[in-house]
């Protein structure tokens, strides 16, 4: 379910001097659903050059920030949206700093994971997929592989392993190595911004236990 047009065109509209309420008011509605894993921390650290340090981060920032998202809870993506904003601004700030250096040739990330068997069986009709959550990819295949494998343990799902190719001279999406500014930084993650829209070339299905190619 994606995220309604109106909040997207919300998040970017705020001024700084709003971050400190905005940092309250989010952390109150994050504890208000019983998620309090560093959520002090976060109100008395929080910075925007530490956005995507903050979302890759294992805390209650993380886990609200991908609930709020995936239920599309308009409350909580409201009061989070100083944070969507900032890690858009990061992204698109690495995106610049890299394009000329880092990406300048086309290349191919992986992801992996699960999704219902109605989002997958939309997914084949419509013959594009859209993520309203940041996506998080790698270029080595085996890092998402076993996300894709675990959810074949599921009910209702299908398991799915994406294989992106991104031209960069044609790419209108920011994306960016986030290696420096991760909570992880000894992974060498892509990330794309949200709302990166992606044409499907051609499905391969495999049955378990089977290699993906």
């Amino acid at each position: 379910m994606r995220t309604p047009k109106y909040l997207r065109k919300f998040f970017f509209k705020w001024n700084t001097r709003e971050k400190s309420s905005r940092i309250s008011l989010f952390t109150a509605v994050t504890m208000l659903y019983g998620m309090l894993d560093n959520i002090d921390r976060f109100g008395n650290e929080y910075d925007t050059k530490l956005a995507i340090w903050w979302r890759t981060f294992p805390s209650s920032v993380y886990s609200m920030f991908n609930y709020a998202l995936h239920i599309t809870d308009t409350n909580a993506i409201i009061k989070m949206g100083f944070f969507i904003r900032d890690l858009h601004h990061q992204i698109e700030q690495l995106y610049q700093k890299q394009i000329n250096d880092d990406h300048k040739q086309p290349f191919v990330v992986y992801k992996g994971q699960g999704l219902s068997i109605t989002d997958f069986e939309k997914f084949l009709k419509a013959g594009l997929i859209s993520f309203n959550n940041l996506l998080f990819t790698s270029k080595n295949k085996e890092v998402f592989l076993g996300y894709a494998e675990a959810a074949l343990t599921k009910t209702n799902m299908v398991s799915i392993l994406l294989q992106m190719s991104i031209d960069p001279s044609v790419s209108s999406a920011p994306f960016a190595c986030i290696r420096k500014v991760s909570c992880f930084n000894t992974e060498e993650e892509i990330v794309l911004s949200m709302h990166t829209g992606l044409r499907v070339d051609g499905i391969i299905l495999h049955q378990y236990g089977c290699t993906t190619p």
